[in-house]
């Protein structure tokens, strides 16, 4: 998902705040299971961004947040509906995870490999791009059997791909143009 630049700008704001407030990582849990819940309840989604739904947004937000999150998320929250950008506060939760994630100087990183990957090829992988990124690495394993060998590294918006789906194709390339 591209992140546009008034999400990003929301969210460095109330980064900075709950940096500054000490509640950076309740904030980021908060932000972080609100974008879980949106993203799986497409209801509330309709309810909150929907302009012709005649509803009181800012009471259905604090009968359900008030008591589940920090005070500076719930009132982000609220503002953010009285200003009309609750449309994209699920931008604005990625954008605060990336901010969160690079404060903490941890990179997140998809592994995408044909076959399962046992605990000491993923070491090595996650030795490798440590000592490369110089971060502490958050690695998620997908398996995708089409890549037939090796595996693909997605590091934010980048792809690196070592699998044997990638070279045969470079491979018949290079036959087919020569």
């Amino acid at each position: 998902m591209a992140t546009s630049a008034p999400a990003k700008r929301y969210a460095k704001a109330v980064f900075d705040l709950a940096l500054e407030q000490g509640v950076l990582r309740d904030v980021w849990e908060d932000l972080d299971s609100l974008d879980k819940l949106l993203h799986v309840s497409h209801d509330l989604v309709e309810v909150l961004t929907s302009p012709s739904l005649e509803v009181d947004r800012n009471e259905l937000l604090t009968g359900l947040l008030e008591d589940q999150i920090a005070d500076l998320t719930l009132n982000f929250i609220l503002f953010l509906e009285e200003k009309a950008r609750i449309d994209i506060i699920e931008e604005i939760c990625h954008a605060f995870d990336d901010l969160y994630y690079d404060h903490q100087r941890i990179v997140k990183v998809t592994i995408v490999s044909a076959v399962g990957l046992d605990d000491g090829q993923l070491s090595k992988i996650e030795f490798a791009l440590k000592a490369e990124l110089r971060k502490e690495i958050e690695s998620t394993v997908l398996i995708d059997p089409l890549l037939l060998g090796g595996f693909k590294l997605i590091i934010r918006d980048k792809v690196i791909d070592y699998s044997l789906l990638s070279h045969l194709n470079r491979i018949k390339h290079n036959i087919v143009h020569s």
